[in-house]
């Protein structure tokens, strides 16, 4: 059986203008008590001194190598590590983020058996407040890959790269890469991509990621046209249904699945009247919402999900309810 212990681990870091968090990031990596790794630094045409602070590690550790590249967005960058990479498995993490000097070294020793992706928990660190906060810690047996999946992706872990580590040979083979040609949900599209090509998962119920807040509402306040919002909700439905079925997933499970999807399509809403977009369209788009098979049943603990989907069976008012609460600012759902 092949040894963990001695595989290579490629560290795969997107870089752009993160010059005043790029060192700490990095330092991170070094700290590592597991030596066995790799570091690929993407420099995606940062303009400040990012790149020159990644040059300046490589030179000092050979482990670390340094990618310049013509800025092409986070997806591109992380597809240049992805195709730079030597490892077994694959590990990422965001420029601004740091993890613990035992992240790999625990991640790994716990798994005698080799599985087909290893997914640990994060703390939310909220920089602009000095407060953190950490998700709950739950011990799941490595064979229950029912309970991993629905707590994991529950509490966010499988949405987006980092705090996972992919095997290599599995993306190779199947030509998994980030997708360059959406803004929105391309991290979350990988992998699920990856997940469905899995035979087993490993959770370590261990807070090692820092994901990093620096600005307060920095999320809250990202806007995209209703169509992203949109595209999302029907992507992410349609990546999720055939891991349900794979896994054999309970009923609870798709009651999150359609929790998740009906949140999205209430966002792609609100998008839309945002965005100022005409009378005809808007009630277009909502007659396509009322025909939606995932749409039409209750569900069956949310109350106000329900509020939105019994509105669908009448368009017209659910259009004159929407404008006059965002007149008054007030939301309806």
């Amino acid at each position: 059986m092949e040894s963990l212990n001695k595989t290579i681990v490629s560290i795969i870091i997107p870089v752009y203008n993160a010059q005043q968090y790029i060192a700490k990031c990095i330092d991170s990596v070094i700290s590592q008590s597991y030596i066995n790794w790799e570091l690929i630094l993407v420099d995606d045409g940062c303009t400040d001194k990012s790149g020159e602070i990644c040059d300046k590690y490589a030179q000092k550790d050979k482990r670390i190598k340094v990618f310049h590249k013509k800025n092409g967005g986070v997806s591109s960058a992380r597809n240049t590590g992805i195709s730079e990479a030597v490892g077994e498995w694959l590990y990422f993490i965001d420029s601004d983020d740091f993890i613990d000097s035992d992240t790999l070294s625990k991640s790994i020793k716990k798994n005698v058996e080799i599985p087909d992706l290893i997914v640990h928990g994060l703390v939310n660190d909220y920089i602009y407040n000095g407060k953190s906060c950490s998700l709950p810690y739950k011990t799941i047996e490595d064979n229950d890959y029912k309970e991993i999946i629905e707590f994991t992706d529950k509490y966010g872990l499988l949405k987006g790269p980092v705090c996972k580590l992919f095997r290599h040979s599995i993306v190779k083979e199947n030509k998994l890469f980030f997708d360059e040609s959406i803004c929105y949900g391309e991290d979350t599209k990988f992998s699920f991509e990856y997940l469905q090509k899995c035979k087993s998962i490993a959770f370590v119920p261990e807070h090692f990621y820092h994901y990093c807040f620096r600005i307060e509402g920095s999320l809250t306040k990202r806007c995209y046209p209703y169509l992203s919002w949109d595209n999302t909700a029907r992507m992410l439905l349609e990546l999720r249904l055939p891991i349900m079925k794979q896994f054999s997933m309970p009923d609870s499970y798709f009651q999150y699945i359609r929790f998740e999807y009906i949140s999205h399509i209430i966002r792609a809403v609100y998008s839309m009247y945002k965005d100022g977009v005409s009378k005809l369209d808007r009630l277009k788009y909502l007659n396509k919402l009322h025909n939606d098979i995932y749409l039409r049943k209750p569900h069956k603990d949310l109350k106000y999900l329900n509020r939105f989907i019994y509105l669908l069976r009448v368009p017209t008012l659910m259009d004159l309810i929407i404008i006059v609460s965002i007149k008054f600012n007030k939301s309806f759902f």
